[in-house]
């Protein structure tokens, strides 16, 4: 059973996985930083406006370029960004908990994650999770995963190192929100090309546009 601390904290994490906030997000990755403002209350093909490219901004083709991403993104099963875990409740095997450490402002554990992705599903074990919770402002300040051991998700791809992470906090108002994420995947493709992939992305300006 969790305890009381935790339970309330993954319940405040389960109500992110509607969107009810209109925000923008910063995104760097290998080659780019991407602007964009997300806002749940546009139909669907167009709730990210792309912003800005490299700081200036896009032209037409890139304006397209990205909604075509988005649109394709969408359509996956799978992703190593984690931006697409919409419900980071629930990547807790709860029986699994292991406090690990503690001092005067956070209590850190250990779990085993549960990721319900195709294509990575039968590699779990070889996954760690581990998470913060804060004591001052009672709640999760952050969650990662990472391999323990080299796995192979499809035969094609070799990942020697992965790890997600996605850190939250309370804005003036109190509220819980997504604040970063981070991402690394470093491996091999076809056994031959070097596989890099990191990704850090900033999540403001929140503004609820969804009432409830």
């Amino acid at each position: 059973m969790l305890p009381d601390n935790l339970r309330s904290a993954f319940e405040e994490l389960d109500k992110l996985k509607d969107p009810k906030w209109a925000y923008t997000l910063i995104s760097k990755d290998n080659s780019r930083v991407l602007e964009v403002r997300f806002d749940p209350s546009e139909n669907e093909g167009l709730r990210y406006n792309l912003l800005s490219v490299d700081s200036r901004e896009p032209t037409d083709d890139e304006r397209h370029q990205f909604q075509d991403r988005k649109t394709k993104a969408n359509k996956k099963s799978f992703s190593f960004n984690v931006k697409n875990m919409p419900n980071m409740a629930k990547i807790v095997h709860y029986s699994s908990l292991t406090k690990v450490a503690e001092n005067d402002d956070v209590i850190c554990y250990q779990f085993d994650p549960v990721l319900d992705i195709p294509i990575i599903r039968n590699v779990m074990r070889k996954m760690r999770g581990e998470l913060s919770f804060c004591k001052k402002h009672k709640m999760i300040s952050d969650i990662r995963i990472e391999n323990i051991t080299a796995f192979t998700p499809i035969p094609s791809f070799n990942i020697s190192q992965f790890f997600a992470e996605a850190y939250f906090q309370r804005d003036a108002s109190g509220q819980l929100q997504l604040h970063k994420t981070e991402s690394l995947v470093k491996g091999k493709k076809f056994f031959v090309s070097s596989l890099h992939q990191a990704t850090t992305t900033l999540y403001s300006d929140y503004v609820r546009v969804i009432a409830g």
